[in-house]
């Protein structure tokens, strides 16, 4: 997704963290920012925890810091667990009688923290946030603090870069002094559509919108085929979100080129680290340039590994050798031959074997002839939620079949069967993309589904919320994909339905809303 393709740079910083909050799992010195994700964050001897879940942390505390009117707001975001970090978090804790006024943060401060801030939220909070109009608070003080001004700033640092300016970069710190004012005089000088006077309103954040769209749009020497994650100058949250999950796996594959920088901008070490990704699996072209494709890729990637599977070859030696033996008599071309453990049912999320990647392989072939919007699936040898969403597409469309997302010797042989009717020019099931929802599932079939609803419908439509949300890059992404529609769910449906106009903002999922995720979908290329 280039710079250009996003809808609002209000979406920058809320995108990135949760980006952030995805990949903070598990990695060494860090623990979960997820509301459940085990581990303390405390003040240590000298230098306290450190790391992406405590910048998190700190975030959050900033969102409630300003919703409460806080004298201590803001605090800085630097990931480092520190004596101002310690003061916010108890003065939190004094506030909410649910957890231990201790200094340290556990998942139940942080459930606590998503919970208040909510609240506050809804209710308007006990100092209102800006409402939009004077990005320094209609004052004339140079050191208002506001999130409005962290959007700011970084939509600055974008056009001072675009531009060439010798004032590249600013600080991101969310308060407007005096070089942030600097900054944007220099903006407004080049703009006749906007004041001069080193004031930021809604007119300035739509003209400075324009200017980097306008900018990002003029000829370029670019090779026309990579999006903006491959330009090696022009920093983006996109960029940054590709660092960060690179480093997770870099991490989780024990490379020597962990860490990366993450600075958003797509230099030398980014694209090394990238063609080391990109040798590592067979589906994705090794040419430094990242994709949809690898981003996907990426994420699955990443999960699999967290989830105990191994490195795609990583101790297969033997195998190959054996398989080498065995390929005398030449495969139809295009396709995979069935592993000898064929014979072993395949479920979800628990099998990492070759006879998943067979499947996996198989699958693509399908999905790729009934031209499918999950194609291509990753072929990583792990049965994971992409695998099952694409089994369960597949046997929707045969009648012999359960659609239950497990996979035994009926499910492979049936889909033998398809891909070579579909090879000789037998035609594709009516039901796969002709109207049957995202990824050939029934989009039309009458239920409403809400709050309380379970099922594969559910699943269906978080799934396709979760892909409306990254294209928008929306800071709700990702929502949990289980088939149980909660309140995560029914927030992000309320948020698509805000956008539509003509739909229902109530949290429940029709037909009209199915129709309306795909159309919005489709008008992105998704």
């Amino acid at each position: 997704m280039s710079l250009g393709d996003r809808r609002s740079y209000r979406k920058l910083v809320p995108a990135a963290l949760v980006a952030t909050f995805a990949l903070a799992a598990g990695h060494p010195g860090v623990v979960s920012a997820s509301p459940t994700g085990g581990g303390v964050l405390a003040l240590g001897e000298g230098v306290g925890d450190r790391g992406v879940a405590v910048e998190i942390w700190q975030d959050r505390l900033n969102v409630w810091l300003r919703l409460t009117g806080s004298p201590l707001y803001p605090i800085v975001v630097d990931g480092d667990f520190g004596p101002q970090t310690e003061t916010a978090t108890r003065e939190f804790q004094r506030a909410n009688a649910a957890v231990v006024n201790d200094g340290t943060v556990d998942d139940d401060d942080r459930v606590a923290l998503e919970a208040a801030i909510s609240t506050l939220e809804a209710t308007g909070g006990a100092a209102t946030a800006d409402d939009g109009d004077e990005a320094r608070d209609d004052t004339d003080g140079p050191s208002q603090p506001d999130i409005t001004l962290t959007w700011w700033q970084t939509a600055l640092n974008s056009w001072l870069l675009l531009t060439d300016s010798d004032l590249y970069p600013i600080v991101v710190d969310g308060i407007f002094g005096p070089q942030t004012e600097t900054a944007t005089r220099e903006f407004q000088r080049a703009d006749d559509d906007v004041d001069n006077d080193g004031t930021v309103d809604d007119d300035d954040r739509v003209a400075i919108e324009a200017a980097i769209e306008t900018l990002e749009s003029a000829p370029a020497a670019t090779d026309g085929g990579a999006d903006s994650a491959n330009d090696a100058t022009t920093p983006d949250v996109t960029l940054t979100w590709w660092q960060i999950a690179l480093n997770r796996w870099l991490q989780l594959a024990d490379s020597d080129l962990y860490p990366i920088v993450v600075d958003g901008a797509f230099g030398a070490e980014t694209e090394t680290a990238t063609r080391e990704f990109q040798s590592t699996y067979a589906t994705l072209d090794v040419d430094g340039t990242v994709d949809p494709i690898d981003r996907v890729v990426l994420e699955d990637a990443i999960a699999a590994l967290e989830g105990g599977a191994t490195l795609p070859g990583a101790g297969a030696a033997d195998a190959a050798e054996s398989e080498d033996a065995a390929d005398d008599e030449p495969a139809a071309e295009g396709r995979a031959d069935a592993p000898d453990d064929q014979v072993d049912a395949l479920t979800t999320s628990d099998d990492v074997s070759e006879t998943v990647r067979w499947w996996q392989a198989r699958l693509n072939e399908w999905l790729d002839l009934v031209t499918s919007a999950m194609f291509p699936i990753v072929i990583d040898g792990w049965f994971g939620p992409q695998t099952e969403a694409a089994t369960i597409e597949f046997q929707s469309t045969e009648d012999s079949l359960d659609a239950d997302g497990e996979v035994d010797q009926l499910d492979r042989v049936v889909l033998d069967q398809a891909v070579e009717e579909l090879e000789a020019g037998g035609g594709g099931p009516a039901d796969v993309d002709g109207g049957g929802g995202i990824d050939g599932n029934p989009a039309t079939d009458g239920n409403t589904v809400a709050d309380g609803s379970s099922g594969e419908l559910v699943t269906w439509w978080q799934a396709g919320l979760n892909e409306w949300l990254l294209l928008t890059s929306s800071d709700l992404y990702p929502i949990l994909v289980d088939g149980d529609f909660g309140p995560q769910t029914e927030t992000a449906t309320r948020a698509f339905q805000s956008t539509v106009i003509g739909l229902a903002v109530d949290g429940s999922v029709s037909d009209a809303d199915r129709v309306a995720l795909e159309n919005a979908i489709d008008a992105f290329g998704g």
